[in-house]
Formats: structure tokens, sequence, C-alpha cells
């Protein structure tokens, strides 16, 4: 296989965003297999004052249109792009994340995930590269961790994100912490600075392992 240098593989992000729409499809059809057909939400949302939406009834419970459906005509939603190193092994990651349909109290929210990840042994991406698409949930909070100092305007998101990943029929699992400033860039509009760490595992055993990212994104309504 040919390969090609970095400064390609981050163009080929453009390749990864079309492919974004394959993400829907295939995370619909897996959620539809692997789900519950019950769509009640976890109880600590509501001991944040958190009241689900119905659009995201077929999110959970499947549904390649209504999966779509609730993606694409979400009115608060970000795009991030961004890369990652494993503490362990020679493993550089990739990724694109679409997050959707986040409802809250306006201090802690809960939305979607869908993504694709590319994962590279080394510093080169190639067409050998394990792909994986991957769909899950976000639960984040805001806080202004120097409000004791005087710095009452400035705010950060911590956050948490589950998700399930496959590649190649295989089945994983990632796990995600971070957090998140955001800077308003006007007309519902946010540019936002990401750094998180995330454990992959269940999936495949060569990229298996924790990983240190950071992403850039915009945001619109939240």
């Amino acid at each position: 296989m040919k390969e090609s240098s970095i400064n390609p593989a981050v163009a080929k992000i453009i390749t990864i965003l079309a492919l974004l729409g394959l993400a829907f499809l295939l995370f619909g059809a897996f959620s539809a297999h692997a789900q519950a057909a019950s769509a009640t939400p976890p109880a600590t949302f509501a001991s944040e004052g958190i009241t689900l939406p119905a659009s995201i009834t077929p999110t959970i419970s499947g549904g390649l249109e209504q999966v779509m459906q609730a993606a694409l005509g979400s009115t608060n939603f970000a795009v991030a792009v961004g890369g990652g190193r494993g503490l362990h092994g020679n493993n550089n990651l990739l990724f694109v994340d679409y997050l959707y349909d986040f409802v809250g109290n306006g201090k802690t929210s809960a939305g979607f995930i869908l993504g694709f990840d590319e994962i590279a042994h080394g510093a080169h991406f190639t067409t050998d590269n394990v792909n994986f698409v991957k769909g899950g949930l976000n639960v984040q909070t805001v806080i202004a961790p120097l409000k004791g100092w005087g710095l009452t305007n400035f705010f950060i998101a911590p956050f948490a994100s589950v998700l399930i990943d496959t590649s190649g029929g295989q089945v994983g699992q990632i796990v995600v912490t971070g957090a998140n400033y955001k800077i308003g860039i006007g007309k519902g509009w946010n540019f936002n600075l990401t750094g998180f760490y995330e454990n992959r595992t269940g999936g495949d055993t060569s990229v298996d392992g924790a990983y240190i990212c950071a992403a850039i994104a915009f945001s619109r309504n939240f």
C-alpha cells in the first residue's frame, strides 16, 4: 500500500466527514439490535431537572430513518475534529465527532454522539489503519473554577461520555472524561477547545487502551 504523509492524513478529515453518513446508518442498525426498547433515562438526569425530548426515543430504540432525522434535525449540535496519542504502544488517533440533541437545565446537559475514529500504528496513516464507527451518550456540566479568585466569567464544562464502537465485526466500549472551554462567536455559535482522556476496551486488542486527546469544535445553541 502506498503511504501518505501526516499532512495528507489531516486532509482526509474531509473524507471522514462524508463517512459520518455511514456512521449514522451503522450505529442505528447496531442500536436497534443491542439496545432495550425502553427509553427511560437514568435517574441522575431527573435529579438534575433534565427532561429528555421525544426525539431521543427513536435514537435509542433504533430505526435507520429515525436516527438520521433525530441527528440531522437537532437544533443544537457540535462538530469536533481532533486527535490523540496512545499511552502505551505506538498508536495515534484521528477522529470526527457529531454531538446533538442536548437538553438540560442551563447548567447540566445530556446529548448524543456519533463519530468516526481512525487509529494508526505509528506516525503514518495508511489504508491499513483500524477504523471505527461509534455512538453513545455525553453528559456535561458548567462550572466556574476560578470564581473564588474573582474570575466569575471564566467557565469550563467537565464532561463524561460512554460509547459503543464497532470495527470489522468487533464491538468495544469507550469511556471518556475531559473538559471543554467555550468561546462565544455570535448568533448562537461557539468555538470550543477540548481535552480528554479515553479508555478503549473490548474491541481490536491492537488499539485498545488509554489515549490522551485534544479537539477543536464548533457548536450551536449549547
